[in-house]
Formats: C-alpha cells, structure tokens, sequence
C-alpha cells in the first residue's frame, strides 16, 4: 500500500514513462537489443532487429494504454 497515492493510482507506473518510453526511440532501443544479442550470440541476424523493434513498440503500447485508462 506504500506505492499508493491519494487518487489510488500507483507511483511506479509514474516512473515507468518518459523519455525512455519514447516512440521515437523505439528503433534506438531495438539497436541495442540486437547490439546485446550480437555480444551474446555473435550472431548477425536483421530479424533479431525487427523482432526487438515490435516488442519494444507493443511494450511503449501497453504503457500508452495504461496512461489512457
């Protein structure tokens, strides 16, 4: 109940947006996925890229809806 303001809503989720929940970083953020990826696996693979930019985009999403609820 700590996480818990005045109007019921909670204070983590008003962290969880911002400049890093941008849509314009969307492909940013999926560059550094496949980045991570390819330090892991040392695989290069255009697919790992896309794959990264729709989850990283369903993800800001998800946020954006809960903003809207």
């Amino acid at each position: 109940m700590a996480n818990v303001t005045e109007t019921g809503r909670m204070m983590e989720q008003m962290w969880d947006r911002g400049l890093t929940h941008s849509f314009f970083l969307v492909p940013v953020w999926a560059l550094v996925i496949y980045a991570m990826a390819f330090l892991i696996w040392k695989r290069k693979d255009l697919l790992i890229f896309h794959l990264a930019c729709v989850t990283v985009f369903i993800h800001n999403a998800s946020d954006a809806k809960r903003v809207l609820e």
